[in-house]
């Protein structure tokens, strides 16, 4: 099993279209196409202070380690076409963001033949870290997908 947290996912999806991973893959907030606005929070408005400020601290230190050109690259991909390459099961969480399943899976706005391909689940009460805002029920979407 690998699991791929944002560009980490992508990396997954990417490592395993090579064939250099032979594993179930989860994306966790992890984007086959460019998101859209729906998908641009970081965390749910009412979260924890606590966790805003460990999320925020952990950004910054991140930060300078972060390309912008590759910030641009990642943002324009579309990486539908390596699933037609992923021989390995493929499943995906996003954080609902105060929305349902179906707002969700529009807003990701995947081509017809990937939906059937990855399912969806959805983590209530989080946005793109739902593991650290909603940490028990993403493990356990994390142990049935």
């Amino acid at each position: 099993l690998v699991c791929g947290h944002s560009m980490g996912g992508m990396v997954a999806l990417t490592l395993a279209a090579q064939g250099l991973i032979n594993a179930r893959i989860i994306l966790i907030e992890s984007f086959l196409t460019p998101p859209g606005p729906f998908f641009r929070n970081l965390l749910m408005p009412d979260c924890e202070p606590a966790l805003k400020t460990r999320v925020t601290a952990m950004l910054e230190a991140e930060a300078k380690f972060h390309n912008p050109s590759l910030r641009a690259v990642l943002r324009g991909s579309d990486l539908t076409p390596l699933l037609e390459r992923i021989t390995v099961p493929v499943a995906a969480l996003y954080g609902a963001r105060g929305a349902s399943l179906a707002a969700v899976a529009e807003n990701l706005a995947w081509p017809d033949a990937v939906t059937p391909r990855v399912p969806v689940t959805v983590i209530p009460n989080s946005c793109h870290f739902p593991m650290l805002e909603n940490p028990t029920d993403t493990a356990k979407a994390i142990l049935s997908a």
